[in-house]
Formats: C-alpha cells, structure tokens, sequence
C-alpha cells in the first residue's frame, strides 16, 4: 500500500524507517520480534525485498497510469511486484541461509499464496477508495 498511496521515492522511505526500527531492536515484526538477529536469519531475505517493493510497485503504477484503468491491473502489478518478488527473494535468501534447495524454498511459500492473494485484493480495494477520497476531497 505504500508504493501505491506514497508513490516509489516517499513508499521506499516509509519502509525504509519501518525497517530501520525493527532493525534496532524495536519488536514491530511479527511475533513481536525486531534486531539485528532477524535480517541474517531465514527470513531477512523477505524483510530486504521489503524496501524494493514500493519501489517496484510504485514505478510500475505511475508507468502504466493504472489510475485510470481496471482495478484487475493494479492487482496485477501487487501480484507481480509484491507477491512474486518478495518471495523469489526470500526464498533465494531462505536456501542460502538453511542450506535447503532453491526449489524446495519456493515450494514452501506456497502456504502462503492464498493469504497473499487476499491481502493484495484488499490492499487494491482500500488504495482505489482512498485514492478516490483524496481527490473528492481537494476538489
């Protein structure tokens, strides 16, 4: 939802500074977890691909001028940026880090594809409605 509302330079910015909290030891992840411990541990490859994708999303909606077309590309570019790139990363880092397989990394974020799918078509819903209440609402 960053990289939509704020766009890709203050999206990234956010995560950055949420990242950067956790980093420090702030217990903001989940399970109440935070530090140093959590980026070179099997998740931090999720946590890195964290900071890109607003950057990712947020170029793609402002090149393809998603504003104006159906909700389906917006979804499209979530699932692409979001969802895809995040766990090809994560999962890259998840075989460094446990000496497991690529493959077998990748099969165990399907568990998690279902939930992805979910959050991205509410993240769609909520974006398109904030974005329709700011303009309302400067006009």
């Amino acid at each position: 939802m960053s990289g939509e509302l704020l766009g890709p330079r203050y999206g990234t910015i956010s995560v950055c500074l949420f990242l950067l909290l956790a980093f420090i030891g702030m217990p903001i992840l989940s399970g109440g977890n935070g530090g140093m411990a959590v980026f070179i541990g099997p998740t931090g490859g999720y946590l890195i691909a964290w900071l890109f994708t607003p950057l990712l999303i947020g170029l793609l909606i402002n090149r393809f001028q998603i504003y104006n077309k159906s909700w389906i590309f917006e979804l499209l570019i979530l699932l692409l940026a979001g969802v895809i790139f995040i766990d090809l990363m994560g999962a890259i880092w998840l075989s460094y880090q446990s000496h497991i397989t690529l493959i077998a990394a990748l099969i165990s974020n399907l568990a998690f594809i279902p939930g992805d799918l979910i959050k991205s078509a509410l993240a769609v819903i909520i974006v398109r409605r904030i974005r329709k209440a700011m303009h309302l609402s400067l006009f």
